[in-house]
């Protein structure tokens, strides 16, 4: 039997505080202590959503950067990136990330997304992260 109490710890205490960075953050390194890559990324992803409901565009563009590394296939750490890069103007640094988008979802047939980041790469589609999901 394996002793997770710090695990354990952390996921009781963020069942009360669900948006506590400093729990989350805690969250994420063991998860990829462990070895579980996907869910530490999943869970840079959660924090990088708190970031942006406090308004913080660059920690949450930072926390979806740690999210891709943990999981570079992570699609929607890709597109909070690159939607929150658009949104600050910064379109050298979003076009990668818009480039792999579109041959994601132009390779999974998915017409509508294939639209609407061919609209941010024109810099004519949605500005705001609200705007896109």
């Amino acid at each position: 039997m394996t002793v997770r109490k710090p695990y354990d710890d952390v996921l009781e205490a963020l069942r009360a505080a669900p948006e506590d960075l400093a729990l989350l953050a805690k969250l994420a390194q063991l998860q990829e202590r462990d070895g579980d890559r996907e869910a530490a990324a999943w869970t840079c992803l959660r924090i990088a959503e708190c970031h942006l409901g406090h308004g913080f565009q660059l920690k949450a563009v930072a926390s979806a950067k740690q999210a891709l590394k943990l999981h570079p296939k992570h699609t929607a750490a890709r597109e909070l990136v690159a939607v929150n890069l658009v949104a600050l103007g910064l379109m050298p640094d979003a076009t990668p990330h818009l480039q792999q988008l579109l041959k994601h979802y132009t390779a999974l047939g998915r017409r509508d997304d294939v639209v609407r980041i061919l609209g941010l790469l024109s810099s004519s589609g949605p500005m705001t992260p609200g705007e896109v999901a």
